[in-house]
């Protein structure tokens, strides 16, 4: 999600040498963990053998073509035509021309109001050459289509739990756009391994209003270009129009570069009071399934620059998304600059399917623990109040939350979606099942986020890179919010 660091020396003066200092100070401490990890015995993860070997590129033994992807999709859907549809959309601007798939998916039956659901809107492929983003969409519409036992082996539990998670999948709308950046795509398996744009040349996710066209002293058009004017760019302006009328509750725009989960804000170095909620549910995610490994807090705060015209920043600011956030599923930190691939994306089988059985669980925790947040309950969407868990029987307990806010009950709060009845964003199209194959993977019962007190992003602690070697912390904890020891990952690669 992050713009990959570099590359013009006009474009980034005094602060490219400083972005290498930090780089190069973590690659040591990265190598020095190597070696001792190698002197140990320990066995190194997978893909640090291809380490040093030249460029990588996809393997499409395992990686889908953008073609096979899409195709993918469609096969999906079209097996499940009772719990799917699948919308192809084409927008256009001058000669610039564009499709993007759009899947809703209700498990508990296609409805035309989505207004009595929780309505979780992710985006996947937002920027063209994080292949990984694209494979865990696909994954996700897999262990959907793949229905009650699908589901309870991406998050194991007790039976009791998987049927309080599978009653609650009943009462979620979602709508999954498997790949937003296909023309983008296009470029990266032509050979552009190191494109994040789009098909002509504008970043997705710098062409939002909030915000927009700000550019920091270390901007490099080649990576960030905003495009002419906010929302000029087909791409925005389809996922844009989907919002407003789908009126989502939660909003994950899904990318790689580091392992992170964000709130707003993007272009502030800070969490806005309102997003105090959200940093919250992050935070029981991060404690329950990283372990350490996963930075949470704000965009703008965490990764160590700010980033100008965000979908995520839009999204609560302007169309007031109770849950908006941008999750960074996978970094190597040890990569060289031009090394795009592997900067981005896992480069075996087996570690790419251990992101993706990773945050395929995090997906589905999230989804838990909607329930307990104040904007579902302001709705009245869930029927059962107490999520799979939850430890205690007296049910979650709700937050007050300032109603002039529009995120949390009172008589004025503006959820959206709420009171104003939410309508079908897509036309019947074609439908699928496909099998999706058991993930073996331990998952605890923990109470909701709504017990583990007041948000403070300063608990987001010593962070390792999935993909970097295991027990090197390449940051130290932070104080105060900030990270000690210098920016985040994006040193050296814009991520989001």
């Amino acid at each position: 999600m992050a713009p990959q660091g570099a590359h013009t020396e006009s474009s980034r003066p005094a602060i490219a040498g400083q972005r290498q200092l930090v780089l190069f100070l973590l690659l040591s401490c990265a190598q020095l963990g190597r070696a001792s990890q190698q002197s140990s015995g320990q066995e190194v993860l997978p893909g640090r053998k291809l380490l040093l070997a030249g460029t990588a590129k996809p393997d499409y033994s395992f990686y889908h073509r953008k073609a096979d992807l899409l195709q993918k999709v469609r096969d999906i859907v079209a097996a499940n035509p009772n719990t799917m549809r699948l919308e192809e959309r084409k927008a256009s601007d001058k000669e610039y021309s564009i499709s993007m798939q759009v899947v809703q998916v209700q498990l508990g039956g296609l409805v035309t109001n989505h207004s009595t659901q929780a309505r979780l809107f992710m985006d996947f492929g937002e920027h063209a050459r994080e292949f990984i983003s694209a494979e865990l969409g696909l994954a996700l519409l897999r262990v959907l289509a793949g229905g009650r036992e699908a589901v309870a082996r991406v998050l194991p539990s007790t039976p009791e739990r998987a049927e309080k998670l599978w009653s609650l999948l009943q009462q979620v709308a979602f709508v999954v756009l498997p790949l937003e950046n296909a023309a983008g795509r296009d470029k990266v398996e032509g050979g552009a391994l190191c494109e994040r744009k789009n098909g002509r040349g504008v970043d997705p996710n710098r062409n939002w209003e909030v915000d927009w066209g700000r550019k920091e002293k270390d901007y490099d058009p080649n990576e960030e270009f905003p495009g002419a004017a906010p929302f000029s760019e087909p791409e925005v302006r389809i996922v844009l129009d989907i919002a407003r009328t789908f009126k989502p509750h939660v909003w994950v725009n899904v990318h790689s570069g580091m392992e992170a989960m964000f709130t707003p804000w993007d272009h502030k170095a800070e969490v806005p009071p309102e997003a105090a909620e959200a940093l919250r549910v992050l935070q029981t995610l991060q404690k329950e399934l990283f372990t350490q490994t996963c930075v949470v807090g704000s965009g703008g705060k965490s990764v160590g620059y700010l980033a100008h015209g965000t979908a995520t920043d839009y999204m609560f600011e302007k169309l007031k998304v109770p849950l908006p956030f941008t999750w960074e599923i996978y970094g190597d930190m040890q990569a060289p600059f031009s090394d795009c691939f592997r900067m981005f994306n896992p480069l075996t089988k087996q570690h790419m399917e251990s992101v993706i059985a990773l945050w395929l669980r995090t997906i589905f925790r999230l989804i838990e623990l909607l329930p307990t947040h104040s904007a579902l309950l302001a709705d009245g969407v869930f029927k059962t109040p107490t999520p799979p868990g939850s430890t205690g029987s007296s049910g979650p307990k709700q937050r007050t939350v300032d109603p002039g806010n529009g995120r949390g009950p009172g008589p004025a709060a503006g959820v959206p979606g709420g009171g104003g009845g939410a309508n079908d964003i897509t036309g019947a199209t074609t439908n699928s099942k496909v099998p999706q194959k058991g993930v073996e993977a331990p998952s605890e019962a923990i109470a909701p986020f709504g017990k583990e007190g007041p948000a403070n992003e300063t608990t987001v602690m010593a962070v390792t890179q999935q993909g970097a070697t295991p027990g090197v912390s390449v940051t130290g904890p932070a104080e105060n919010g900030v990270v000690k020891g210098g920016p985040m990952p994006g040193v050296h690669s814009y991520l989001w």
